[in-house]
């Protein structure tokens, strides 16, 4: 997926140099948004008359429509008293609001990035939620020790989705889900899903929710925009602009004419109680 520029192409490199332009880019982010007070880097999502607004704490406000999508992936189940890794947590906003709203056991948030992983835990570390720098592709975690795995607009980085997945499928207990939203070139979901399939997941719910994203990026233009503004160098705003989703960049046309797709999944791993009948949405 070219994300970034018209010259740099991760969709188009060998799958070690795409990880290691992402693992670079990611630190840089990390560098640049410091003390900032940006502590989301999704696209965010609008739930439109879908749901009724989540009923948040007046400083939790400003982030709503990021929360939004992390409410649309992980609200889907129960996380209450249950065990949650959260694999590319970015600046650890998205930890902290499933952890004091979604009330799991405990939170163990990870990023392939120092930065970001220091800046989660000297902001968002609290008893039962703490961050931890470690590679999607090798986690390095004990089997069967989670329920539930988070994936928020991450796998895109990835060298190969498919070795995340099979991480995945390590550490989730019998019956454990994998809670994911991303984009996806409309040509490769195939085969994403494929690979879903191979390495055992069985697709408990998919949901097109390419127009909520857009709705979400055009509510947020003038955010993002001030945050190009405000964090980049005048060289680097065509890749930021990008990066953050800002109206008129290459990820946004992609998904406006159906090129990329931003897709919702729970994935469930065998071994556990179904939890509830295949749903299958497309838009």
């Amino acid at each position: 997926m070219d994300v970034m520029s018209g010259r740099i192409r991760p969709k188009r490199m060998g799958r070690w140099l795409r990880r290691q332009v992402w693992s670079v880019w990611y630190e840089y982010v990390g560098h640049l948004t410091g003390a900032a007070p940006y502590e989301f880097l999704n696209f965010g999502f609008d739930h439109e008359t879908e749901w009724q607004p989540l009923r948040l704490a007046a400083d939790d406000e400003p982030d709503r429509l990021f929360i939004n999508l992390y409410h649309k992936v992980a609200g889907e189940i129960d996380l209450r008293g249950r065990d949650v890794l959260e694999v590319g947590a970015g600046r650890g906003g998205g930890a902290s609001y499933l952890y004091r709203y979604l009330q799991p056991a405990r939170l163990l948030a990870v990023d392939r990035s120092a930065r970001l992983i220091t800046h989660g835990n000297e902001h968002h570390r609290r008893p039962g939620l703490h961050f931890e720098r470690r590679d999607a592709e090798a986690l390095e975690l004990p089997s069967d020790s989670f329920d539930v795995v988070i994936n928020i607009e991450s796998s895109h980085a990835y060298g190969q989705r498919q070795r995340f997945l099979q991480q995945v499928w390590h550490v989730l207990r019998p019956g454990g889900s994998l809670l994911m939203a991303d984009f996806f070139l409309a040509g490769a979901i195939a085969t994403w899903e494929r690979d879903v399939t191979a390495t055992g997941f069985a697709v408990h719910a998919k949901e097109d929710i390419t127009a909520g994203v857009l709705r979400s990026l055009d509510q947020s233009s003038a955010l993002r925009l001030q945050a190009i503004r405000d964090l980049t160098p005048r060289w680097l705003s065509p890749l930021f602009r990008n990066f953050v989703g800002a109206q008129g960049s290459r990820v946004v046309r992609a998904m406006r004419t159906g090129r990329t797709r931003y897709l919702r999944y729970e994935l469930a791993k065998a071994g556990g109680e179904r939890r509830q009948e295949l749903l299958i949405r497309e838009g």
